[in-house]
């Protein structure tokens, strides 16, 4: 049970973060928002993360969920803070010289 929670939790924010990437660069919805999305799904990302540590270091028949989970949640987090570098560093304006 632990690891189809885990494995569709993993897949459920990658589909949700790459539905909102594509939409926001297709102008459907504003960086503004996007923003906001971006940091949740990370958060998220992180949570799902520290809960595959604690599976790992706790009982080892749910091994295969936890590296589910640290791979899932640690990819999420990390894309999702790469396309926010992204766009803080096209957002910001240009420097004079």
């Amino acid at each position: 049970m632990a690891f189809w929670a885990c494995a569709g939790l993993s897949c459920l924010l990658f589909v949700i973060q790459s539905v909102l990437w594509t939409a926001m660069r297709m102008r459907k919805i504003s960086v503004a928002r996007w923003t906001v999305w971006a940091r949740r799904i990370r958060l998220v990302g992180c949570l799902l993360l520290a809960i595959g540590a604690i599976l790992w270091i706790g009982d080892g028949n749910a091994r295969t969920a936890a590296l589910f989970a640290i791979f899932g949640g640690g990819m999420n987090a990390l894309v999702a803070s790469f396309h926010l570098a992204v766009v803080s560093y096209l957002s910001r304006p240009p420097r004079s010289k």
